[in-house]
């Protein structure tokens, strides 16, 4: 394991740099800015006693030093950390933990943990860890930093503006029903 840091540590500005990813790196991290003054936690559907806590920032300062680690086993540890850190905050509620409960929070920790390099830590990750790695608890919970990843890139802030402006004529609708009676 020591081999291995020495190694990454040499050749980590020539592994995960590369001018390739230069544009993807520079768009993800500019939508995902777009995207923190769009989404609420009321759009992925969280609970306010769950994203109110001061437990999910600790959350996202985990994930946040994601791009101090150099192996791709340390950034694995790093999310793995962040993911328990949101477990406890999930269980805290009483009830069991399932993935639609979990993949929702760990979307609202990547986007309050301001990424820089969401894309190349993603694709690092892939590239380089040990295959005995890709069997345990913290690369399952990788593939969820994927899938939220994923999800992040895929969606728009318009789309969430939409929802937004549908959610308050709803509302709005509600209002004059009830007014009605």
């Amino acid at each position: 394991e020591e081999m291995q840091k020495y190694v990454y540590t040499r050749l980590y500005p020539m592994i995960f740099f590369k001018r390739e990813y230069q544009h993807k790196v520079t768009y993800m991290h500019t939508h995902i800015a777009k995207l923190r003054k769009v989404v609420t936690p009321e759009y992925l559907e969280l609970k306010p006693i769950y994203f109110e806590s001061d437990t999910i920032a600790s959350a996202s300062e985990e994930l946040s030093t994601l791009d101090t680690f150099v192996t791709p086993l340390e950034k694995l540890i790093c999310i793995f950390n962040a993911c328990k850190i949101i477990i406890f905050v999930l269980q805290s509620g009483g009830s069991m933990v399932g993935a639609d409960d979990f993949l929702p929070m760990f979307i609202w920790v990547l986007l309050q943990s301001e990424q820089k390099l969401l894309n190349s830590n993603v694709e690092f990750i892939s590239r380089y860890i040990d295959p005995e790695e890709r069997f345990g608890e913290q690369y399952c919970f990788f593939t969820h930093m994927v899938s939220a990843a994923t999800y992040l890139a895929s969606l728009q802030p318009d789309t969430v503006n939409k929802w937004k402006k549908k959610k308050a004529q709803e509302k709005l609708d509600k209002e004059n029903e009830d007014q009605e009676m």
